[in-house]
Protein backbone atom coordinates (compact mmCIF):
# COMPACT_ATOMS: atom_id res chain seq x y z
CA UNK A 1 0.00 0.00 0.00
CA UNK A 2 1.09 3.48 -0.90
CA UNK A 3 0.56 6.47 0.93
CA UNK A 4 0.59 10.20 0.72
CA UNK A 5 3.38 11.49 3.05
CA UNK A 6 1.84 12.65 6.26
CA UNK A 7 3.22 14.20 9.51
CA UNK A 8 2.41 15.28 12.78
CA UNK A 9 2.58 18.61 13.49
CA UNK A 10 4.60 19.86 16.84
CA UNK A 11 2.48 22.20 19.65
CA UNK A 12 3.06 25.73 18.27
CA UNK A 13 4.22 24.82 14.49
CA UNK A 14 2.20 26.38 11.68
CA UNK A 15 0.71 23.28 9.05
CA UNK A 16 3.19 25.06 6.50
CA UNK A 17 6.06 24.60 8.59
CA UNK A 18 5.55 21.28 9.76
CA UNK A 19 5.44 20.50 6.40
CA UNK A 20 9.13 22.45 5.19
CA UNK A 21 10.90 21.01 8.35
CA UNK A 22 9.94 16.90 7.40
CA UNK A 23 10.35 16.94 4.23
CA UNK A 24 13.94 18.28 4.99
CA UNK A 25 14.07 15.86 7.26
CA UNK A 26 12.78 12.90 5.54
CA UNK A 27 13.72 13.92 1.77
CA UNK A 28 16.40 16.62 1.91
CA UNK A 29 14.50 18.68 -0.09
CA UNK A 30 13.69 22.64 0.52
CA UNK A 31 10.50 23.67 -0.02
CA UNK A 32 8.32 26.95 -0.47
CA UNK A 33 4.48 26.20 0.79
CA UNK A 34 1.89 27.52 -1.40
CA UNK A 35 -1.82 27.93 -0.92
CA UNK A 36 -3.88 24.71 0.41
CA UNK A 37 -5.91 22.70 -2.29
CA UNK A 38 -7.47 20.25 -0.01
CA UNK A 39 -8.50 19.05 3.01
CA UNK A 40 -10.01 15.76 4.65
CA UNK A 41 -11.06 14.65 7.68
CA UNK A 42 -11.67 10.80 7.38
CA UNK A 43 -13.22 9.17 10.21
CA UNK A 44 -11.61 5.50 11.45
CA UNK A 45 -12.74 3.41 13.44
CA UNK A 46 -11.38 4.79 16.86
CA UNK A 47 -8.97 7.58 15.40
CA UNK A 48 -9.71 11.00 12.19
CA UNK A 49 -7.13 11.64 10.19
CA UNK A 50 -6.96 15.23 9.40
CA UNK A 51 -5.30 15.29 6.08
CA UNK A 52 -3.78 18.93 4.19
CA UNK A 53 -2.56 19.26 1.22
CA UNK A 54 -0.96 22.60 0.24
CA UNK A 55 0.94 23.27 -3.64
CA UNK A 56 4.86 23.04 -2.68
CA UNK A 57 7.90 23.99 -4.62
CA UNK A 58 10.91 22.57 -4.55
CA UNK A 59 13.68 24.99 -4.21
CA UNK A 60 16.81 23.14 -3.05
CA UNK A 61 18.61 19.77 -1.89
CA UNK A 62 18.49 16.66 -3.71
CA UNK A 63 16.39 13.49 -2.86
CA UNK A 64 17.11 11.45 -0.26
CA UNK A 65 15.30 8.35 0.81
CA UNK A 66 16.21 8.49 4.69
CA UNK A 67 12.82 7.28 6.14
CA UNK A 68 11.25 5.46 3.17
CA UNK A 69 12.03 2.74 1.04
CA UNK A 70 10.65 3.82 -2.59
CA UNK A 71 9.07 7.00 -4.01
CA UNK A 72 7.80 7.03 -7.57
CA UNK A 73 6.67 10.68 -9.39
CA UNK A 74 3.73 10.41 -11.49
CA UNK A 75 1.00 11.87 -13.11
CA UNK A 76 -2.32 12.91 -11.37
CA UNK A 77 -4.04 10.26 -14.01
CA UNK A 78 -1.81 7.63 -12.96
CA UNK A 79 -2.34 7.46 -9.54
CA UNK A 80 -5.36 4.87 -9.51
CA UNK A 81 -3.16 2.55 -10.59
CA UNK A 82 -1.53 2.09 -7.27
CA UNK A 83 -3.27 1.07 -3.98
CA UNK A 84 -3.82 4.25 -1.00
CA UNK A 85 -5.53 4.61 2.44
CA UNK A 86 -9.58 5.53 1.75
CA UNK A 87 -7.68 9.56 3.40
CA UNK A 88 -5.39 9.60 0.09
CA UNK A 89 -8.13 8.77 -1.91
CA UNK A 90 -10.37 11.12 -0.96
CA UNK A 91 -7.15 13.67 -1.89
CA UNK A 92 -6.07 11.66 -4.92
CA UNK A 93 -10.17 12.19 -6.14
CA UNK A 94 -9.72 16.40 -5.45
CA UNK A 95 -7.22 16.26 -7.40
CA UNK A 96 -8.97 14.63 -10.22
CA UNK A 97 -11.60 17.32 -10.41
CA UNK A 98 -9.29 19.95 -11.03
CA UNK A 99 -9.14 21.30 -14.48
CA UNK A 100 -5.61 22.86 -14.54
CA UNK A 101 -2.35 22.00 -12.26
CA UNK A 102 -0.41 25.27 -11.13
CA UNK A 103 2.21 25.08 -13.72
CA UNK A 104 5.35 24.86 -10.72
CA UNK A 105 9.15 24.23 -12.08
CA UNK A 106 9.04 20.82 -9.80
CA UNK A 107 6.53 19.34 -11.99
CA UNK A 108 8.89 19.92 -15.25
CA UNK A 109 11.15 16.43 -16.17
CA UNK A 110 14.21 18.81 -16.41
CA UNK A 111 14.06 20.35 -12.92
CA UNK A 112 12.81 16.77 -11.30
CA UNK A 113 15.70 15.38 -13.40
CA UNK A 114 17.59 18.11 -11.17
CA UNK A 115 16.00 17.57 -7.25
CA UNK A 116 15.56 13.31 -7.89
CA UNK A 117 18.31 12.23 -9.69
CA UNK A 118 18.21 8.45 -10.27
CA UNK A 119 16.40 7.94 -6.62
CA UNK A 120 13.38 8.30 -7.77
CA UNK A 121 11.54 6.75 -11.04
CA UNK A 122 8.74 9.03 -12.84
CA UNK A 123 6.72 8.95 -15.56
CA UNK A 124 8.42 10.75 -18.45
CA UNK A 125 5.53 11.32 -20.62
CA UNK A 126 4.04 14.18 -18.26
Amino acid sequence: MLGVPRWKVDPDESLEHCLQRELREELNWDVQVGELFGQICHQQSDYCIDLFAFWTEVCGGRLELREHVACEWVAVDALRRYTFTEADRLLIMQLERLSVLPDLPSFRAAHFQQICGDCCPHDRHQ
